[in-house]
């Protein structure tokens, strides 16, 4: 009886025992609660402490300086008797890619490399219809060339535009691309469906490329100059001429020179129309292809041996390098571009005359740029001085960052630019009050 009676016990104190303890787990963690709330509350906190502004410019900045550099070499210089322009190298053939009026009418030109390496090119095909020319540079051959894309781009995304404008090698302008699908005609190209670019198209810069600011393939050609407005250019884009390309690369044109007393005066094409405006489909009765065979080449030779005038040559780029506004303005986008894109070394070589004399060293001079994210021209405004060299006064929208934060700042600042050893210089700049 006595060991029924503790055995009873120990089971009551047991029961007891254990009902206590699950009634004080339950108050103490609620159904639901308990892993799921500690594991929400933890992401919402490190989500919190992560700053995303401050390292994603660094990151942006470090990729589009890797980009510039991988397409820098592959970007030359095309220099024909009278007139420079730009290229790129197309293909492992040794195939350069520029503009039809870049070239003009000549066939034997000169191609200079980044690193001043000159090769003579020939232009194996040239089309008065596109504004498309493709040269041919056998010790080029089996270099590797810039990678294409062949798909359509969208409106937003970034591009980086590379050139010669003034005889500066390998100029970068930062962009986007601002439209698509824009057309117009100035005689005697056809340009259609054009991708509009917050860039700005300079006498030397045509027939450069732009270049996906992601992974750097080639996007288009900068062809046209934008004259009511100084950051917008436009480019042919690569999809639209690949199989012309292709074609002339597969099948060479037989191209004869004009006579040796022939000269044109090269100039950027520039476009003036309404941007809204829509272009006229021009009759294709009236259209022809491009030509590729050995029998369209005969073709081709026949109608070139008409002297060829148009208004379109004007005067243009003057390789002696007298200034104009017009260069005397790009210089000073041009150093912002460069600045913007981190070349710091590169802006800190186009200043001269006193301003380069009392100028702080490269490392300081890079470092007053450290707070700086980007900056946008708004305004330009150009004044001959009378004496060789021009005032340009802009208007400067600056990014940057002030006490960990961003701040938009905008400066006047006015830029005196001048010939010094036979090269355009910024030779002063100061902030107007």
């Amino acid at each position: 009886m006595k060991k029924i009676f503790m055995t009873s016990m120990m089971v009551m104190v047991v029961l007891v025992t254990g009902l206590s303890l699950a009634y004080f787990l339950f108050s103490k963690f609620p159904p639901g609660q308990a892993q799921p709330t500690t594991t929400e509350v933890k992401t919402q906190t490190i989500t919190k402490e992560v700053k995303v502004p401050v390292e994603v410019p660094t990151n942006e900045k470090a990729n589009l300086k890797s980009i510039i550099k991988a397409t820098q070499d592959k970007v030359v210089q095309i220099e024909t008797s009278n007139s420079q322009g730009s290229g790129f190298l197309y293909n492992n053939k040794g195939d350069i890619v520029t503009n039809a009026h870049v070239v003009g009418y000549e066939v034997d030109v000169t191609i200079r490399m980044s690193n001043q390496q000159t090769y003579q090119g020939q232009v194996i095909g040239r089309s008065d219809h596109t504004d498309v020319a493709l040269i041919r540079v056998p010790e080029l051959a089996h270099t590797t060339p810039l990678k294409v894309k062949q798909q359509k781009s969208e409106t937003g995304d970034d591009v980086v535009a590379l050139g010669s404008p003034l005889g500066l090698q390998n100029t970068v302008t930062v962009g986007i691309i601002s439209g698509l699908d824009r057309s117009f005609q100035l005689d005697p190209y056809y340009y259609e469906n054009m991708y509009q670019i917050t860039a700005p198209i300079s006498p030397g810069n045509s027939g450069g490329p732009i270049v996906s600011g992601i992974d750097g393939s080639v996007l288009g050609i900068n062809s046209v100059k934008y004259v009511k407005e100084n950051n917008i250019g436009f480019s042919i884009p690569m999809y639209s001429v690949l199989p012309t390309l292709q074609e002339w690369s597969r099948n060479p044109m037989k191209l004869t020179p004009y006579e040796e007393d022939y000269q044109y005066d090269y100039e950027v094409p520039e476009y003036d129309g309404d941007l809204s405006e829509e272009y006229e489909e021009y009759n294709e009765e009236d259209s022809y292809e491009e030509y590729g065979s050995a029998e369209d080449a005969e073709i081709y030779e026949e109608y070139s041996e008409e002297p060829y005038e148009d208004e379109y040559y004007g005067e243009g780029f003057d390789s002696s390098l007298d200034l104009t506004s017009e260069y005397a303005e790009s210089m000073v986008y041009t150093y912002y571009d460069y600045v913007n894109a981190g070349e710091y070394s590169l802006a800190y070589d186009l200043i001269g005359g006193n301003w380069k004399a009392s100028s702080p060293s490269l490392e300081e001079f890079t470092e007053g740029y450290a707070q700086t994210l980007s900056t946008y021209i708004t305004n330009s405004y150009v004044t001959d001085n009378g004496d060789g060299t021009f005032q340009v006064e802009i208007t400067l929208e600056a990014q940057e960052y002030v006490n960990e934060g961003e701040q938009t700042s905008i400066y006047q600042v006015s830029y005196m630019v001048g010939i010094e050893d036979d090269m355009p210089k910024l030779l002063s700049g100061d902030v107007v009050e």
